[in-house]
């Protein structure tokens, strides 16, 4: 079942659990089932530390989520993640890809690691939030530490409000500036 609604209740802390299946699936010209999740994630402010993903698929994406259409994810942060997926299609510590959804309040931090994920069909791969953002998606009040937040660039149509990427982007902001400008300048 893909349209879920989840929320957080506590911190989840992902230490010793080398592989996690990403939440919605999508397979490069269809040769698997394809179950996008379209349902409601929201963290209540809750962080899930140490996710860690090792795959070796060339045709699936990569992330938190693989894929979400129509969905909304909300208030999560994830510290510390590591995408290991030398064939991944799109990959993002959040998710691989992010169609007609909105991605408000989250943040992903801390040691990313997602040098091996290279991919063989022209898609860019490893970000911070998603490895592609697009049709109709809106990201409001995002960050990342990684050097950026979305690695597609075809993001079309997408809507990208007060998001920050890069530790050199947010550490040049003076002490309190991000939290000020992410919490829509209270």
């Amino acid at each position: 079942k893909s349209d879920l609604k989840i929320r957080l209740t506590a911190d989840i802390d992902m230490n010793g659990i080398s592989y996690f299946p990403p939440i919605g699936k999508h397979y490069l010209w269809l040769k698997g089932p394809e179950l996008y999740f379209n349902g409601i994630f929201d963290g209540q402010s809750h962080v899930i530390y140490n996710l860690r993903i090792e795959k070796d698929d060339v045709e699936a994406e990569t992330g938190l989520f693989g894929r979400i259409d129509g969905a909304i994810v909300q208030n999560l942060g994830i510290v510390n993640a590591t995408l290991k997926n030398s064939n991944a299609l799109r990959a993002g510590v959040l998710g691989g890809c992010a169609v007609n959804s909105k991605i408000t309040n989250c943040f992903t931090t801390g040691n990313i690691n997602t040098d091996n994920c290279i991919c063989s069909y022209n898609h860019r791969n490893g970000s911070g939030l998603f490895g592609l953002i697009t049709s109709g998606s809106v990201v409001t009040n995002c960050y990342t530490t990684y050097g950026t937040l979305h690695h597609e660039p075809d993001s079309r149509e997408s809507i990208f409000e007060n998001c920050y990427w890069g530790e050199e982007a947010i550490a040049e902001a003076p002490t309190g500036e991000l939290c000020y400008k992410l919490n829509g300048d209270q």
